[in-house]
């Protein structure tokens, strides 16, 4: 049985033990929100390659569009090329 002498140092007490409740409901919260962030992060980069490769097999079977994609990147590039730093460059779609 504890016997507490003066009610400053039980009230003292009772603010640690408030204290380490705190902190450790805190780092489970936060663990379980690095967890759910993480499973959204894998899901988005699914979701990414799956959109990534519905739209090369949509640019492979439409050249007219994938030639207009490559002439509007050569337009760009030229119009933005300041100093000749910045070079022309082809898109080509990985098979």
């Amino acid at each position: 049985m504890l016997c507490w002498h003066t009610p400053r140092s039980y009230l003292l007490s009772l603010r640690i033990r408030i204290y380490s409740a705190s902190w450790l409901s805190l780092q489970r919260r936060s663990n379980w929100i690095r967890d759910r962030l993480a499973g959204i992060s894998q899901e988005l980069a699914v979701q990414n390659k799956e959109d990534l490769d519905a739209y090369k097999d949509q640019i492979q079977k439409d050249p007219e569009a994938y030639n207009e994609m490559l002439n509007a990147s050569d337009e760009f590039a030229r119009e933005n090329n300041e100093g000749g730093t910045l070079k022309i460059l082809q898109i080509q779609l990985l098979m």
